[in-house]
């Protein structure tokens, strides 16, 4: 966040990657829910999925489930 100078979305790609967005690229947040929950129907085994939505982390130090 601090390197882009910007808030951050955490997308859980599994449990073994995360895919961080600096928010600035982000302009509907829904969208990212529904990409990682289709990535999670279609690719990702139940035992390796992490959430079905993703979450902002905001440079104040919050986290915040979208």
């Amino acid at each position: 966040a601090d390197t882009k100078g910007a808030d951050i979305y955490i997308l859980p790609s599994c449990v073994h990657e995360l895919i961080l967005l600096p928010a600035t690229w982000i302009g509907d947040r829904q969208e990212l829910d529904e990409i990682v929950k289709d990535v999670n129907a279609c690719v990702v085994g139940p035992e390796d999925r992490l959430a079905d939505h993703a979450s902002r982390y905001e440079r104040s130090g919050d986290i915040r489930i979208i």
